[in-house]
């Protein structure tokens, strides 16, 4: 119905893909559109606090892209006003519906793994070094960089196929990548195809000849890298290492849970679960593996998002990340941040 940007050329082409009546530079005329029903807020981390009360006070129902705030705070603010407002939410955990990870949470919940003792996880995401600098790299904008943009996916991805809190943390955190080419204000889309031209020797029209023109490179400040201890509600413990830097040379999920009979190898990308069971009597364990498929590219929206706000409106159960799984998931960004500026552990508030 509605859409907003900054830029004038990409907005034009957007409208025209999604045949939208009203294309402005000025996101609260969607929110007052009175043909909205529901407003997605995909904008940088900075910006969605204002964006999405303002959605929550029009009374829209609020897609809202996570980290939902930079601080607890915010977030609270947030679902506060969503539940005052009685609007139906969605926070974007797509890893919930990854096909391995279904499976995961299935033998965890049938107690193939027994009592859960510790918990890996690693997740590389790689931004390599020819890729400009957007504003994901600009701690300003992106506030906590990879804690919140992998972070939040991960702790989530941990509560529900495990059914763990995470209790207290110990992080550490770094920027690993160099200085940036500056392409101008892009987006990530642009990035991404100015790193594929740069890497291939290919030259690009990434924005405009003035945002091209921009010599030298910009230093990132949000971490692109982050190493955090952790320990679950249950005592158990584990580690999560996420990394967006050039450094960890390319992309991939492990996801490993360990418990008191079995131990689980997910691996998001092939599909493949692997579970190892002690053989009583024999030193080595038995290994079994199960492909469950790869994640598929369905369009989200229809499988996922528009049936989970139905859900909410009818007053259905509906198992969907809600707004209060995006307040738990900035509490554990807040906590990670804290940690690692006072180098000791930091508790997860309730």
């Amino acid at each position: 119905v509605a859409l907003a940007a900054r830029r004038e050329e990409r907005l034009r082409q957007a409208a025209a893909l999604d045949r939208a009546t009203l294309a402005t530079a000025d996101w609260r005329e969607v929110v007052a559109h009175p043909e909205v029903d529901v407003v997605a807020v995909l904008t940088p981390d900075l910006l969605h606090h204002e964006q999405a009360l303002a959605a929550c006070a029009a009374g829209k129902h609020l897609f809202c892209e996570k980290p939902i705030g930079r601080t607890v705070a915010e977030a609270e603010a947030i679902a506060e006003a969503a539940r005052a407002a009685g609007v139906a939410t969605f926070v974007p955990f797509w890893n919930r519906y990854v096909p391995s990870n279904l499976q995961a949470r299935r033998l965890i919940a049938d107690g193939a793994v027994g009592d859960v003792r510790m918990v890996a996880v690693r997740w590389y995401a790689t931004r390599p070094a020819e890729m400009p600098f957007t504003w994901r790299d600009a701690a300003a904008v992106a506030a906590a960089g990879t804690v919140a943009d992998i972070g939040t996916h991960a702790v989530d991805l941990v509560r529900w196929v495990c059914g763990l809190d995470v209790d207290r943390v110990l992080a550490h955190h770094a920027v690993l990548a160099a200085a940036r080419p500056d392409a101008g204000e892009l987006d990530y889309a642009e990035a991404w195809d100015v790193q594929r031209a740069a890497a291939s020797g290919l030259e690009v029209a990434a924005a405009s000849e003035a945002e091209r023109a921009s010599v030298g490179g910009r230093t990132p400040s949000a971490p692109d890298y982050s190493s955090i201890s952790w320990q679950l509600d249950n005592g158990a413990v584990g580690v999560l290492t996420i990394a967006q830097t050039p450094a960890s040379r390319g992309s991939g999920i492990n996801f490993e849970i360990h418990g008191t009979d079995a131990s689980l190898l997910i691996d998001r990308q092939t599909g493949v679960i692997h579970m190892a069971r002690t053989q009583p009597g024999k030193p080595s364990p038995l290994v079994t593996t199960e492909s469950v498929g790869a994640h598929n590219q369905i369009n989200r929206f229809s499988a996922y998002v528009l049936p989970a706000l139905h859900a909410q409106i009818d007053g259905r159960p509906f198992d969907y990340p809600s707004i209060e799984d995006g307040v738990y998931a900035q509490r554990f960004v807040d906590a990670a941040m804290r940690s690692a500026a006072s180098e000791t552990w930091a508790t997860v508030a309730a």
